[in-house]
């Protein structure tokens, strides 16, 4: 995801590593994402329609996302039912977050002070997100993961 040619702020930029630490545990992963982007992993399911997301959502304990359409999709279809990790970098989880996930924030001096403004005003700033091993603690008490 870019904006205006530079790296989209809400990108997580650790996602190579975090992906390596769940293998390693054993987790099995399926990337979902729009065509065009890089793949990751060996499953990739990109291009989706809502039917079909909604199909493989399901068959997932837990999903790992920034925050993007990914999590107000799951909540909404889901009714708060389905439980993820939100990586937050910029926008506030108290406002776009759901009780039901584990919202990450890093911390709150990296939110951008427009949270409703344009993304194109705002720069990418890699120390905004969680480790990957603070990811993976939260995987930790879940099963299979899905990663968006």
């Amino acid at each position: 995801m870019r904006v205006e040619g530079k790296k989209h702020p809400k990108n997580y930029p650790f996602w190579k590593e975090l992906i390596a630490l769940l293998e390693e545990k054993g987790h099995l992963i399926t990337q979902v994402g729009a065509e065009g982007e890089e793949e990751l992993v060996v499953d990739t399911r990109f291009g989706l329609n809502s039917m079909d997301l909604y199909a493989l959502t399901s068959q997932f304990d837990v999903f790992i996302s920034v925050e993007n359409f990914f999590p107000h999709f799951v909540h909404y279809n889901f009714k708060g039912k389905k439980p993820g990790i939100v990586l937050f970098g910029k926008s506030d989880p108290e406002i776009f977050g759901y009780p039901e996930n584990k919202n990450l924030l890093k911390d709150k001096k990296y939110l951008r002070w427009d949270q409703f403004g344009p993304w194109e005003d705002t720069d990418f700033i890699e120390e905004s997100f969680v480790s990957p091993e603070e990811v993976l603690a939260c995987v930790e008490s879940f099963g299979k993961v899905i990663e968006n």
